[in-house]
């Protein structure tokens, strides 16, 4: 008689997998209900479980035991019975943080389509109406974003373009979307001779100049309003910028590309910064999440991988040299293009 010591397993065990997965559902919960009752802006200093559930009124012993799972989640700390936001953390999660983002906190119709994905999956996503690429930022966001770009994500592009062999010949740069126009205030300020123009939509503009002027960039930087996909956006420009501010279908794409190109002196550079998918569309998860929203949510936004992009860049006149992927929450990757010279072989 064989032993159960001896007996090997026939297969590896994939619960504790599945079940890492489906508790993400209950993880993300406790998450959007502490963002809710606004927990972490209440527990800046320490409180004990009663005391915080005094403040959000909710029950006690219920709420011990949802702070408890916060801390397992290393959202809070405790230390002697009293709960506190950890200080590298609360500019991020309390809603006075200067790094807070409302994202975070998701809508009620985005919890209602994720909870009716079976739903939707079987009838479709209702239409909108707007096209994908118009999305419009108040101040507060726009400023919440110039702050989150300076966490890194700028100086790396920055370095990379100024490192271009172009760049310190450039005389011309247009940013297309450029909303807080970082990029092309941080170009000029490498630059003394570039020219640069923010192009955003109505609306935009004064917060474009704001931060133009806060950085003393007025003589050489300055703010256009219009349709950056439709609208002609000048000539002879030796660099274009367009940095995560478009989404849209393909057959959009393709026209923005075209514009671009029409923009840009021959052998003018190209640079983009999109989301990242593979060309089998398996990952990264993220980004794949992210695409399936909006699909869901019936937007016609097409996410494209860099050989999609690469593909579009070549039909519009451009021929792609340099693409390098940054690990964000979502990922991205960024593409340097050349627009072709009809002159040159």
């Amino acid at each position: 008689m064989e032993k159960l010591t001896d007996i090997k397993p026939p297969l590896e065990d994939k619960n504790p997998f599945l079940r890492d997965l489906a508790a993400n559902f209950k993880k993300g919960q406790v998450f959007q209900t502490a963002l809710e009752l606004d927990v972490f802006t209440k527990l800046k200093t320490p409180m004990t479980a009663e005391a915080i559930s005094r403040e959000t009124g909710t029950d006690p012993v219920l709420t011990g035991r949802f702070l408890d799972v916060l801390v397992a989640l290393c959202l809070l700390a405790k230390n002697d019975g009293a709960y506190v936001t950890p200080a590298d953390l609360y500019p991020f999660l309390a809603d006075d943080g200067l790094y807070y983002s409302k994202q975070l906190l998701l809508s009620k119709e985005e919890k209602r389509n994720w909870l009716n994905l079976k739903e939707i999956l079987i009838h479709g996503p209702q239409k909108k109406e707007k096209p994908d690429y118009q999305y419009f930022y108040d101040r507060k966001s726009m400023e919440l974003i110039a702050r989150s770009t300076l966490l890194g994500r700028l100086q790396k592009i920055l370095k990379i373009v100024i490192a271009l062999p172009e760049f310190q010949a450039a005389r011309r740069l247009i940013d297309l979307g450029g909303g807080h126009g970082l990029f092309g205030i941080g170009l000029a300020q490498e630059n003394p001779y570039l020219e640069v123009v923010i192009f955003d939509r109505p609306g935009m503009a004064e917060i474009s100049r704001e931060f133009i002027g806060k950085y003393g960039m007025e003589k050489r930087v300055r703010a256009v309003s219009g349709d950056y996909v439709k609208d002609k956006q000048g000539a002879e420009y030796d660099i274009a910028l367009e940095i995560l501010s478009f989404e849209s279908n393909l057959d959009d794409v393709k026209q923005f590309y075209q514009n671009v190109a029409g923009c840009l002196r021959p052998g003018g550079i190209f640079i983009i910064q999109a989301f990242a998918i593979k060309a089998d569309r398996t990952g990264p998860l993220n980004s794949l999440l992210h695409d399936l929203y909006k699909k869901i949510a019936g937007r016609n936004m097409y996410m494209m991988s860099s050989g999609e992009i690469r593909e579009a860049l070549e039909d519009a006149g451009f021929e792609a040299e340099y693409e390098t992927e940054f690990h964000d929450a979502i990922p991205t990757q960024l593409i340097i293009a050349r627009k072709k010279d009809p002159h040159k072989s």
